[in-house]
């Protein structure tokens, strides 16, 4: 059952994505916010976990991340069953940066592109605390795809590939 705080949160993600202005979807850079856009989107649904994260779901682990982003992935939850008493590398929602969330003020900026990276800045409100998160893409052969995420804020503290690591 989702409570309200949840409910709350899916719909404003929802909401956000339609009022995202026409030129953060314009120009050379808009396949990279448009993915990170789209993994929002189908994030959402599965926030309160009755579907599986989206790296663990065959028909989308691919389509939002790289084999390498996808590796670290596996390797975390193969370390998490093999000790099942100790506190997982990804103990929280990494695409909220939080255990738990109440989402405002979503919005994904233009993408930076250099080649075949680029990166995506993600802002919202955490429960009315800012929350800014980087995401470094690469460019694929069958487009583009997650490869980290950076949080923290200014500098940026950590990385999803860094949690996943156990560093």
């Amino acid at each position: 059952m989702i409570d309200r705080r949840r409910f709350t949160a899916l719909a404003l993600t929802a909401a956000a994505f339609p009022a995202l202005p026409h030129a953060a979807r314009a120009g050379d850079d808009a396949a990279q916010s448009a993915l990170v856009e789209a993994l929002y989107a189908a994030h959402a649904p599965r926030a309160d976990g009755g579907l599986p994260p989206l790296w663990k779901d065959p028909s989308t682990r691919d389509v939002y991340f790289s084999e390498g982003l996808l590796a670290l992935f596996d390797a975390a939850a193969e370390a998490a069953e093999a000790a099942p008493d100790e506190v997982p590398a990804l103990n929280g929602d990494p695409f909220y940066d939080a255990q738990d969330w109440n989402i405002s003020g979503f919005a994904v900026a233009p993408a930076a592109t250099d080649g075949d990276a680029a990166t995506v800045a993600v802002g919202f409100d955490n429960f009315g605390d800012p929350r800014r998160l980087l995401y470094t893409l690469v460019k694929s052969g069958q487009g583009w795809r997650v490869d980290d995420i950076a949080y923290g804020g200014e500098p940026l503290a950590y990385t999803l590939r860094g949690l996943l690591a156990g560093e």
